[in-house]
């Protein structure tokens, strides 16, 4: 049965023979405030549910800010014991390109945390 996700995308969304849990951060631009709160509805959703699953996680035009990024490797180590695998999308330009160096050195954690990234 295709319900929808807290984010509001198709679960389970059925692909070339498979299917997919997708979340949906994308399209908020700047507010930081609706995405943290819809990865706490995921995180429920998730976690609340018996199957692991397999994930696609969109941050199309939506900013990724420190914080945002912080919370979201967080969101990630809770939700990993039910993920199969995991991809991520987003385009170049939501990355805020500040602090480069930080920004690569959250990537190697959140990548340690979480090693199917």
């Amino acid at each position: 049965m295709i319900t929808k996700s807290p984010s509001g995308a198709l679960s389970p969304y059925y692909d070339k023979g498979g299917c997919f849990h997708g979340i949906h951060y994308g399209s908020y631009f700047d507010d930081a405030n609706v995405p943290l709160s819809i990865m706490r509805k995921e995180e429920d959703f998730i976690l609340n549910s018996p199957e692991k699953r397999r994930v696609m996680i969109d941050f199309y035009e939506t900013r990724l800010s420190e914080t945002l990024v912080k919370a979201f490797t967080e969101h990630i180590s809770k939700i990993s014991p039910k993920i199969v695998k995991l991809a991520i999308a987003s385009e170049k330009a939501c990355v805020n390109y500040k602090r480069p160096l930080q920004a690569e050195r959250r990537w190697r954690k959140a990548k340690s945390i979480f090693p199917l990234i």
